[in-house]
């Protein structure tokens, strides 16, 4: 008996391994896939420029990664005695704007490596609302605390989306011509606009994600929105916060992922790795004892044997 609907991710040619370079960017559901895939010693770069939620401040990244753009005291704001880029997270502000430069442009010098290396191009969607700056007409990836008096808050239309997305494939494939693109629109529900509001984001998002796949190739489309809201729709699969999914969640999500775009290979692999992982972080209640010192033993033969067969992959993560 079937007491819940199950989706049915649809077959790929997109085979994701640990030989695979993986360059993740997006909302915090993409922070989270990332490090599974950290966690398993798979090859992930994960938002470089920190969360970003929508569309165009994804594309506005990937633009300047693959520019290799250098950024200029223009293009920093100050508020609250702090230096801030209108295209990057929060965690990049610093109290001196030299310092803040030189975190902006050494961590897209990294991101251009990494992408230009990178065979699968992961991108979450979280919302279709973006934040508008008055004075300088850009659409910022976070506001810093601005009074919201100097932004216009909207909607991005389908169309919009859908060319905004078809930018972020030309962007990312203009260093790294073969990339797979798996795009996904987070199961995270933003409602400082009330549900109605989230639900019409969300849909903006899955049209666009719809109309760009028919318009391009080697790009799919993955269901963690669709898995949180059909088979994992009751609230016990949500965060305190009752927005984020919960770990169990998360995990599951995850598990799905792992059907779709590893093969037996790598899903065995990755059975090896969580073992060795589960082993590590096993907690002897006497240490010191013969028998701990044999598990010591064991693990440490166990880790030069997986070292062995996979040469650097243990020294990933």
């Amino acid at each position: 008996m079937e007491l819940f609907t199950r989706v049915v991710c649809s077959e790929t040619d997109c085979n994701i391994t640990h030989d695979s370079a993986i360059f993740l960017v997006g909302s915090c559901f993409a922070t989270s896939i990332g490090e599974k895939l950290l966690r398993h010693k798979f090859d992930a770069c994960i938002n470089p420029y920190g969360i970003l939620f929508n569309p165009v401040s994804i594309a506005n990244a990937l633009k300047d990664i693959a520019g290799k753009k250098i950024f200029q005291p223009s293009d920093l704001i100050c508020n609250d005695n702090l230096w801030h880029s209108f295209s990057h997270h929060g965690s990049f502000s610093h109290g001196n704007a030299d310092e803040c430069l030189r975190q902006l442009n050494d961590t897209n010098t990294v991101a251009f490596r990494e992408l230009s290396r990178a065979t699968v191009l992961v991108v979450t969607l979280g919302t279709s609302f973006v934040w508008e700056h008055l004075a300088s007409g850009k659409i910022v990836s976070n506001c810093h605390k601005i009074p919201s008096r100097e932004f216009n808050h909207r909607r991005l239309s389908v169309s919009e989306t859908t060319e905004t997305l078809l930018d972020i494939i030309s962007s990312a494939r203009a260093v790294s011509p073969c990339l797979s693109v798996i795009f996904t629109v987070s199961p995270v529900r933003y409602l400082n606009r009330g549900a109605h509001e989230n639900q019409l984001s969300k849909s903006t998002l899955l049209l666009a994600v719809e109309q760009t796949l028919s318009m391009s190739q080697n790009v799919c489309y993955f269901p963690s929105y669709e898995i949180m809201m059909d088979e994992l729709r009751d609230y016990r699969f949500y965060a305190e916060d009752l927005v984020h999914p919960s770990d169990i969640a998360v995990q599951y999500i995850w598990e799905m992922f792992s059907k779709t775009y590893f093969n037996d290979e790598t899903l065995e692999l990755n059975r090896k790795i969580h073992q060795l992982q589960l082993a590590l972080h096993h907690r002897e209640m006497h240490p010191g004892s013969e028998s701990a010192e044999k598990f010591k033993i064991w693990i440490k033969r166990e880790i030069e044997q997986f070292q062995s067969s996979y040469p650097g992959l243990w020294s990933r993560g």
